[in-house]
């Protein structure tokens, strides 16, 4: 079985804690000429490619309130090289002509083309959107939640109760039998597509339990052995990935459960020729499931991300 290192931290941005909650310092930053503001639309990031590497455009705050937007739209992700960068959820048509290199790319895309740290960056960016978007009403009460504070990461109603960004802990599994691996297939997937096995952890349930649980749903496979490997978050809408390796008996056993319409596996190198000639596509390395995926495929690979 191939050796992964846990994954580490992609995050390169200062979260400036303290910043967050000083009002004051917020202002300042936001009527700085050198602070930078993260444009997307909750479903896409603005982002460019040139002749270089795909990174993430950074507008000007002037640029931003441009835009329609105003100083509480703007959600503090923290300091990059001391200058602040916020991020703005906004829809495409508002941006108009875009720079040259520039193009809208969906969140999933970008997190299997961006560097570490600006998948990082994209994925809190949209991440803290969905849920400011989603809670517009105090779980608490049910009054609207009038205002954001602390960067745009604290919501308050009409009675001052207030809530903060929730993560939802997913388990992502590569289910092997040291041999061959499962990988499933949703209906709604385009044609060809496969993954690793995943599901959300139930009320209750530690990680392994759900590794478990999902797996015996999902490929009617019993789990002998769970091995965390590392984790990513995810924005869609706000999930903590957590990955891991599920050893079972002969994965040759495994059928597709209700959720699934097909489950197959494969040795690394009949992966590899699948996905050579076309007939099976895999998510890339970048995001979970992809790098779980590259790890088995490759045995020197050591590391997730």
């Amino acid at each position: 079985m191939t050796s992964v290192t846990p994954r580490r931290s992609a995050r390169a941005l200062d979260c400036a804690l303290e910043i967050r909650s000083n009002p004051e310092r917020l202002a300042q930053l936001v009527s700085d000429a050198d602070s930078r503001v993260i444009v997307h639309t909750g479903d896409a990031v603005l982002v460019s490619s040139g002749a270089g590497p795909v990174a993430l455009v950074r507008r000007s705050v002037d640029d931003a309130i441009a835009l329609g937007a105003a100083p509480a739209d703007l959600s503090f992700l923290g300091l990059e090289d001391r200058r602040g960068v916020f991020a703005l959820a906004t829809m495409a048509d508002r941006v108009g002509d875009l720079g040259e290199g520039e193009q809208w790319l969906p969140v999933l895309l970008a997190s299997m083309q961006l560097p570490p740290a600006e998948r990082a960056l994209a994925n809190t960016a949209v991440g803290l959107a969905n849920w400011r978007r989603r809670y517009r009403f105090c779980p608490r009460c049910g009054q609207p939640t009038r205002d954001a504070t602390d960067g745009g990461h604290v919501l308050v109603c009409g009675s001052g109760h207030r809530t903060h960004p929730r993560v939802e802990p997913v388990v992502q599994m590569l289910v092997h039998d040291q041999r061959r691996c499962v990988l499933g297939r949703a209906p709604a997937w385009p044609a060809g597509w496969m993954s690793t096995l995943a599901g959300f952890v139930d009320l209750g349930e530690t990680p392994e339990q759900a590794v478990a649980r999902e797996t015996k749903e999902e490929a009617g496979l019993d789990v002998l052995e769970v091995r965390y490997l590392g984790a990513q978050f995810w924005a869609g809408p706000y999930s903590l990935m957590l990955g891991f390796h599920a050893r079972c008996g002969d994965v040759e056993r495994a059928a597709a459960g209700p959720e699934l319409e097909h489950v197959e596996a494969f040795t690394p190198r009949a992966l590899k020729n699948a996905i050579g000639q076309g007939r099976v596509l895999v998510p890339l390395p970048g995001i979970l499931a992809g790098d779980l995926i590259a790890a088995w495929m490759d045995p020197t690979r050591s590391r997730l991300g």
